[in-house]
């Protein structure tokens, strides 16, 4: 999931708008597989704006994509210093931990961007399965279940 560039800061100087204008262009270069124009275009949003959460995130799912999760780790945490419940960074890095075999560490996100969000389905799903898989059988079950009040098409990911 990329972020768009309406979620964007600046400096208070006309900034704004040559910001949101580099993240478009960034994200346009994304989506159309510029890899390399779109990382040199995120770095220089970060230039002017070093905290931009758009830009880190999106970096950190170029790097997540290219299996790159030490820096895509960097970049997801990077852009929650900003906002703490970043929703997508928060979930992209709770994959990302889930991964690395770090059960706890990612359970405390889900439960974290659940407490941001509480209609966010696919967290409860994910939750659902790390505490299932840690032995919290009936409290996985519970949150399985709230994703699917959720979302009832998540119960093709079920096992």
């Amino acid at each position: 999931m990329l972020f768009g560039a309406a979620a964007c800061g600046g400096d208070s100087d006309g900034g704004d708008a040559d910001v949101t204008a580099l993240l478009t262009s960034a994200l346009e270069d994304q989506v159309a597989g510029r890899s390399d124009e779109a990382r040199e275009t995120y770095q220089r949003v970060l230039e002017d704006d070093p905290f931009n959460q758009v830009a880190l995130y999106n970096l950190g799912v170029m790097d997540h994509a290219a299996g790159l999760n030490a820096e895509a780790e960097r970049n997801y945490r990077a852009a929650l210093v900003t906002d703490p419940n970043f929703a997508p960074a928060l979930f992209n890095l709770a994959i990302l931990r889930t991964a690395a075999g770090a059960t706890a560490e990612a359970i405390t996100l889900y439960n974290q961007l659940i407490a941001a969000d509480p209609t966010n389905a696919a967290a409860h799903l994910n939750l659902g399965f790390l505490l299932q898989e840690s032995g919290s059988r009936s409290q996985g079950q519970a949150a399985i279940d709230k994703a699917l009040e959720l979302d009832p098409s998540l119960a093709s990911r079920l096992p």
